[in-house]
């Protein structure tokens, strides 16, 4: 199961994590489709966060990805263009999914 957490403070986005795997169904490891589709999109977000100087910290793992960004409103668009993609394969693969958003 892939989880994805999301956290909001004073209203913008500022915390991804990633983490799990889609079952073999879909793909062995380093071959899996949904695997990779959510790679894609994390990967793009902290790709499209760092070019602009609004990472605060991060660290990358085998199956999890955790990205906090700067406070900033200017990285709410990126996260909520994540936050398309994932909802897509969510309803398309709801048993793979688990998805909670936390504000503070």
């Amino acid at each position: 199961m892939i989880q994805v957490q999301v956290r909001k403070v004073n209203g913008n986005y500022s915390q991804l994590k990633v983490e799990g795997h889609a079952s073999k169904a879909f793909g062995l490891p380093g071959k899996n489709i949904l695997c990779s589709a959510v790679s894609a999109l994390a990967q793009s977000l902290f790709i499209f966060l760092d070019k602009r100087g609004l990472v605060e910290k991060y660290s990358v793992k085998s199956g999890r990805l955790f990205v906090e960004a700067k406070q900033s409103e200017s990285v709410n668009p990126a996260f909520e263009f994540l936050l398309g993609g994932i909802e897509v394969l969510k309803h398309q693969y709801p048993a793979e999914f688990q998805f909670s958003e936390e504000t503070l």
